[in-house]
């Protein structure tokens, strides 16, 4: 599923998300969810076990020109929606305010956001006793894909 199939779709990403997990868990179906706008998220998905939440981990330049593929007459997508739109998700939220530095790239926002608040509070959960220690998260490198059939 991403962000344009119909259950997953909207502008409120979290409700969203949370709508296709609770009819995933309904159909007792698995899923590998893609959704770039939903990083902001990450750390308030509702955990269940068997949800396992990846990172995927890229090189910030390689970020920076694979988005500017995008929107080049507005000159790129970081300048028609990164620097705006995107950028804007984090700054209006005091819970992910004080976990990155605005005048980096989106990328690296996305990625501090990561490191220093939801995968430590992803990990807190794990521990929890309901989940039995496994893991609710993974960071992964982008770059481990370039090996994969």
């Amino acid at each position: 599923y991403d962000e344009r199939h119909p259950i997953t779709g909207g502008n409120d990403t979290l409700r969203a998300l949370q709508r296709t997990f609770a009819y995933l868990r309904a159909k007792g179906e698995r899923a590998v969810i893609q959704s770039p706008m939903g990083t902001k998220d990450l750390h308030l998905l509702p955990a269940w076990p068997g949800l396992l939440v990846a990172f995927m981990a890229r090189s910030c330049l390689d970020v920076f020109r694979s988005q500017n593929k995008v929107d080049r007459q507005q000159g790129g997508w970081t300048c028609s929606a990164g620097r705006t739109r995107e950028l804007r998700k984090y700054l209006n939220r005091p819970d992910l305010r004080p976990h990155f530095d605005e005048r980096d790239m989106i990328c690296k926002v996305k990625q501090d956001v990561w490191r220093w608040l939801q995968a430590p509070e992803l990990q807190r959960r794990a521990a929890a006793r309901e989940f039995g220690a496994l893991n609710l998260s993974a960071t992964v490198d982008f770059d481990s894909f370039r090996s994969h059939p």
